[in-house]
């Protein structure tokens, strides 16, 4: 759509009409946009406001943020699109109905109180500790504010402090509900584990055609394919363009040079350490050690500092204080060093077990990764010439190839797309297009819909066009007949093996055969778990619903899901509590959690009747004036 209008824009009726709709716009809309002011509220909650200025101020520290979390600049579109926006609103929104409350009932912080948080403040403090003037007022200038503004704030939150302090209090405790939580969450259950294959059962035949059509029927939306996406793409591809980069060993040197101390390895020493209460005692255990009549763990040992507590483990100089790094240091050989005076009083001997000396890679060494990136910093600035060279071509009206042509960018396709990445012939896509960014960026287009080019994480420029959409929909019978025949043939057979399995279950339980026995039947192996927690099926390669069958099985009963490729049996085999001690600490930690859900949930309570009693207005329109307003700053959209 947007090819068409850029053609049609070259014609003389186009640019009279352009004309005359701009000279529309001067004469009755334009006076609008320029008569915002930034002291016009965009809420107000009884008497209080929400100001513009406020507002907007919000907005770029928000942004600022978020854009350095990012590492790239967001854009004030990016923060309406995310609903950051209006998340904002609703916060100062709320801080304006305490504000409003605090007002209707007379709670104003005192003089006092504002001047002891200033003072208390370190950042407004000297060296010593004393509240400096000096240090203040340079604080507020590098913020932008006055003492008059800084201190206005400062009384508002002292005042909603108290207010929130009066709303919210000391919460009840719940009787008993994180001691269940905790001992809920931390027990843990060992499992001995079977899988029975699906080959284990007996072929069930072919389907005839009514069985076929009913289990269609009955299943139809397994069969359900998804939406795909056919189209192509424009990619100014940093791994593509990086590899075309010649080498310039003059550059590779000269990073080498800068960035080599990144890369060495700093001088270390393996070490253990026995204390002693002065010089002479280390001195006479050393003596003893050298004549043969103790070794240096034995001696450890009788001075109870044998164990773990022996090693220092692997340190580098800094680690050390002077006088122990200069003797351990000194040496290149492993080897008893001391006795050495400590900074703290008393001696030291050391055992120096390893010598690991500095090593400084060779410029051989770290030449691949300084060439590579090198040429990825060269290829990422083409890469915005690309972009730049494609926005131009696409503002003068030229089609997708003839974008392409010359411009450096890999041209490609795509065909039969999920949002998932697979292709319609169930293999997984590869390449650029199997990248997140891509998924993404396909399945927000509309179909023929001109996109914005984007920037990729590593640098590179993505520029995709939808041609086609197939929506979703259940393929009819005849299409998919053997694909439908082999899921029937798999729940044939699983249903054989779930009938074998509920039969075991009971005798298992009763102790009449055991999981080994029908593994032996089976040709199989049982496998035993490690104790696990209610979130402990992922490493333990448990299916989240049989460990939550688990969970609600008594010690000795059998829980039974469907796995790719067969049927799983689990045995409960033990339930162990969490431990007291741990209970405890758990115990204080919920409790912790609940009082402040607890405390937030009264406060947003008590805001929302605020906001409902004084009568809270929001101004879209005001709002969107503040976005057009930064974007005069270059931000927006």
């Amino acid at each position: 759509m947007l090819e068409f209008f850029r053609r049609a824009a070259k014609s003389w009726a186009a640019k009279i009409l352009i004309v005359l709709l701009i000279a529309s716009f001067a004469v009755w809309g334009i006076g609008d946009i320029f008569s915002f002011r930034l002291d016009s509220a965009v809420a107000e909650v009884g008497e209080s406001e929400v100001t513009a200025e406020d507002y907007a101020n919000a907005v770029v520290r928000q942004r600022q943020a978020i854009s350095q979390q990012a590492q790239r600049l967001i854009s004030y579109r990016d923060l309406r699109d995310a609903g950051i926006d209006r998340q904002l609103l609703i916060a100062m929104v709320s801080e304006a109905a305490l504000t409003e409350e605090m007002r209707r009932i007379g709670i104003d912080a005192p003089d006092e109180a504002v001047s002891e948080q200033v003072r208390r403040n370190p950042a407004f403090q000297d060296g010593p500790g004393s509240f400096s003037e000096t240090a203040y007022l340079y604080a507020l200038s590098r913020e932008g504010m006055v003492p008059a503004t800084f201190e206005a704030e400062l009384r508002k939150d002292i005042g909603r402090e108290i207010l929130e302090g009066a709303v919210v209090g000391a919460g009840p405790s719940l009787p008993h509900v994180a001691e269940r939580l905790a001992a809920w969450t931390g027990e843990t259950r060992s499992l001995s584990i079977l899988t029975l294959p699906l080959s284990s059962a007996a072929e069930p035949g072919t389907p005839n055609n009514a069985e076929l059509a009913a289990y269609f029927e009955e299943n139809a939306e397994r069969f359900r394919e998804p939406e795909r996406r056919t189209g192509r793409y424009l990619l100014a591809d940093i791994a593509a363009l990086a590899a075309d980069e010649p080498v310039d060993e003059s550059a590779v040197q000269a990073l080498y040079e800068t960035e080599v101390d990144r890369y060495t390895t700093e001088a270390s020493r393996e070490l253990d350490q026995i204390s002693f209460p002065d010089r002479p005692a280390a001195a006479a255990a050393l003596a003893r050690i050298e004549a043969g009549e103790i070794d240096y763990d034995g001696l450890a040992d009788e001075l109870g500092q044998g164990g773990e507590g022996l090693s220092l483990g692997n340190v580098q100089r800094r680690d050390l204080p002077p006088a122990t790094a200069d003797a351990v240091f000194a040496v290149s050989e492993p080897g008893i060093v001391g006795p050495v005076d400590t900074p703290v009083g008393g001696a030291v001997l050391l055992r120096v077990r390893d010598v690991l000396d500095s090593v400084t890679p060779s410029l051989d060494t770290l030449r691949p990764a300084l060439e590579q990136r090198l040429a990825n910093e060269r290829a990422a600035d083409k890469a915005i010439d690309i972009a730049n060279l494609i926005e131009e071509r696409r503002a003068g009206g030229l089609g997708f190839e003839e974008i392409a042509a010359g411009s450096g960018a890999t041209m490609g396709s795509f065909e039969g797309l999920a949002q998932d990445g697979m292709l319609a012939d169930g293999t997984a896509a590869e390449g650029p297009v199997a990248q997140a960014a891509f998924l993404t960026e396909a399945f927000e287009a509309l179909d023929a819909e001109e996109r914005d080019i984007l920037e990729t994480p590593d640098g590179g420029f993505l520029l995709v066009m939808v041609d086609t959409i197939a929506e979703t929909h259940v393929p009819a019978l005849d299409d998919i007949r053997d694909r439908v025949a082999a899921a029937w043939v798999e729940d044939q057979r699983l249903a054989a093996l779930e009938a074998r399995a509920e039969i075991f279950a009971p005798k298992l339980a009763g102790g009449e055969i055991t999981l080994a026995s029908i593994a032996a039947g089976f040709g199989g192996q049982v496998r035993e778990t490690e104790p696990l927690g209610r979130g402990g099926a992922q490493t333990a390669g448990v299916p989240p619903t049989l460990l939550q069958d688990a969970f609600d099985a008594a010690p000795g009963e059998t829980v039974i899901a469907r796995v790719p490729g067969g049927l799983m049996l689990a045995q409960v085999q033990a339930v162990t509590p969490l431990a007291e001690s741990v209970l405890v600490e758990q115990m204080a930690q919920i409790n912790t959690v609940l009082e402040r859900s607890i405390s937030a949930d009264q406060l947003a309570y008590f805001v929302r009747a605020v906001e409902g009693e004084h009568g809270a207005v929001i101004h879209p329109g005001a709002v969107d004036e503040v976005f057009l307003y930064l974007s005069g700053s270059g931000g927006y959209p």
